[in-house]
């Protein structure tokens, strides 16, 4: 999408924003079963941002960050990578719990 297009004007080098970046290809199945759970997280942490980009239209960010593996998802704060979720058990849970000790937010309760 265009908003995608460039991430590193999407992440603000000056905030402490804390936004939740996932690679991943369109033909990836791996990529394709974490994509629901990836999207009911906005829900759960109204204040963090989420961005899914395309690894494959950004092979030059994919190099940059070392995410050519996909899916990827890497924690930025700022335009910084801070950390990134290793789980090879990629559920709600395990992302919920990676952003909890990651950033300290708790899930909204809505």
């Amino acid at each position: 999408s265009a908003f995608s297009k460039d991430l590193m004007e999407f992440l603000n080098p000056n905030g402490s924003d804390c936004t939740l970046v996932l690679f991943y290809t369109p033909w990836c199945r791996f990529s394709a079963s974490l994509a629901p759970h990836f999207n009911s997280l906005p829900r759960a942490f109204p204040t963090l941002r989420f961005l899914a980009l395309d690894a494959s239209q950004h092979s030059s960010l994919s190099t940059r960050f070392g995410t050519v593996a996909v899916p990827n998802i890497l924690l930025f704060q700022g335009a910084k990578p801070m950390a990134r979720f290793n789980h090879t058990d990629r559920t709600l849970e395990t992302l919920k719990d990676f952003i909890f000790n990651q950033t300290g937010m708790y899930l909204s309760s809505d």
